[in-house]
């Protein structure tokens, strides 16, 4: 079983500027280390080649990009609750789980 303090917790919390439920983000951290651990220790025969996609045997066609200047820039910004020389601004602060 792995071992995941407070402190680790804590710190998860900070990078992602959330708030946890420590209980809960313990038991979401424990089976998620056990999943990772069962596959890294999964045997995997030396035939089987690595693959880049699911649908290797298929063409997958991808859309065209097309650009459309049909919004300003000051629009955008608009949408910032902070700005600083034209970028947003993230908060310092952790945000509730449950904002």
């Amino acid at each position: 079983m792995p071992i995941i303090t407070q402190e680790t917790i804590k710190k998860i919390e900070q990078l992602s500027l959330l708030n946890l439920d420590r209980n809960y983000s313990i038991s979401v951290l424990k089976a998620a280390i056990i999943f990772t651990e069962h596959l890294r220790n999964t045997k995997i025969d030396n035939e089987i080649k690595s693959m880049y996609s699911p649908l290797e045997e298929k063409s997958i066609f991808l859309r065209n990009d097309n650009v459309e200047n049909n919004i300003s820039k000051q629009e955008i910004l608009k949408n910032a609750a902070i700005l600083e020389e034209e970028y947003f601004i993230t908060p310092l602060q952790t945000i509730s789980k449950t904002q």
